[in-house]
């Protein structure tokens, strides 16, 4: 059981930092700072983030 219950802040606060994750793996990619052989990994880190596996959960 949880100790904790999390308010409406918490949660706008961590979709932020995942907004903010997405917005720089997606800038990297545009302008070529990510190796070519890491891109793929990079484009799925992108997915799992917006489908909400971000947290290392896949």
């Amino acid at each position: 059981m949880r100790d904790q219950i999390k308010d409406r802040e918490y949660f706008n606060e961590f979709l932020q930092e995942e907004q903010a994750r997405i917005t720089r793996f997606s800038d990297k990619l545009a302008n070529s700072e990510v190796k070519p052989e890491r891109q793929l990994a990079v484009k799925t880190k992108i997915h799992d983030l917006k489908l909400g596996r971000g947290m290392g959960t896949g």
